[in-house]
């Protein structure tokens, strides 16, 4: 059952600070002095959902999604995650908190970006996430342009799309792939003249850390914007490179759709699959830089037969 709790911890204070720049009630205290704290019963009728948009995979962020089953209009303030598989949740730069009305019936969210994994010492451990997940949201009595003291309510958490499972298992794949080996995509995609065509050819490197576990590349998986040149993946003989820590991948486009190329946010993104000390490992992503991304999207445009312009 949700409980309010007076914590004056970040949480409240950004939620306190949100209210003050939209509106004077909270710093002036007429407001808050009318309008009092969130009574328990309304704040045990806050039903809390998490969810998370596919283009907020790569950053990690979630939103907490509140409804208000109450019959009392309240504004949201702002939210914090809780869970003993993540540290502490941070409020984002790119949507920061602000106070929002939440009416009767009414569905608001706050986006927060995941704290650090607490992920098993042992890589070959299953990483799955704990249970008791709550949410700490700061609420007030009013709406957004006038209303009372915040109020910290702990809410349990629903999860249906298992979205804490999904960024756990992969922050663990990612610190067992990163506590043996660096990847990144260079800077550059060049092009390359064959019998059949003109392939792009994305170079990945792999730079061991001193002292770490032994990694080892086993796929490399092609993408909604790209494919394997020679194949469904890039396996075997195309990933002999690793031992040197160069890997040149060849690649032709997936799709030559204008305006699904244009709108697509994780194509750029390798898809490596890996295993440390011989334990298989959830598929990682490795980001492709700025520059590259746009050599990788000439190519494409030029092997479509897009019009300049």
């Amino acid at each position: 059952m949700p409980q309010c709790v007076p914590r004056a911890r970040a949480l409240a204070a950004s939620a306190l600070a949100a209210g003050a720049l939209l509106t004077g009630c909270v710093s002036g205290g007429a407001s808050v002095d009318r309008l009092g704290t969130v009574p328990d019963d309304v704040a045990a009728d806050l039903v809390v959902t998490l969810q998370q948009a596919r283009l907020d995979y790569a950053d990690r962020v979630v939103e907490i999604e509140v409804v208000n089953s109450s019959d009392t209009d309240l504004v949201l303030l702002g939210g914090e995650l809780e869970s003993d598989s993540f540290g502490p949740s941070t409020e984002t730069e790119a949507r920061p908190f602000r106070a929002e009305t939440l009416a009767v019936g009414g569905r608001r969210g706050v986006y927060v970006e995941l704290g650090e994994a607490t992920c098993p010492t042992d890589p070959a451990e299953d990483a799955v996430a704990g249970s008791g997940t709550r949410a700490a949201v700061t609420v007030a009595l009013g709406s957004r342009a006038d209303h009372g003291a915040p109020t910290t309510v702990e809410v349990p958490i629903s999860d249906p799309g298992g979205h804490l499972a999904r960024n756990f298992a992969r922050d663990c794949a990612a610190a067992a792939v990163a506590s043996g080996v660096t990847l990144t995509q260079t800077d550059a995609v060049r092009t390359e003249r064959r019998r059949d065509g003109t392939v792009a050819v994305i170079t990945l490197l792999a730079e061991p850390v001193d002292d770490g576990p032994d990694v080892r590349i086993t796929r490399i998986d092609g993408s909604t914007l790209i494919d394997p040149a020679d194949g469904a993946a890039w396996t075997g003989r195309a990933l002999e490179g690793q031992d040197d820590g160069v890997l040149e991948l060849a690649l032709v486009p997936a799709r030559c759709d204008h305006h699904a190329v244009s709108e697509d946010k994780r194509g750029t993104f390798l898809p490596v699959h890996a295993e440390v000390n011989g334990a298989a490992q959830r598929v990682v992503y490795v980001p492709m830089p700025d520059d590259a991304k746009r050599d990788l999207f000439e190519y494409i445009a030029d092997h479509c037969g897009w019009p300049e312009g």
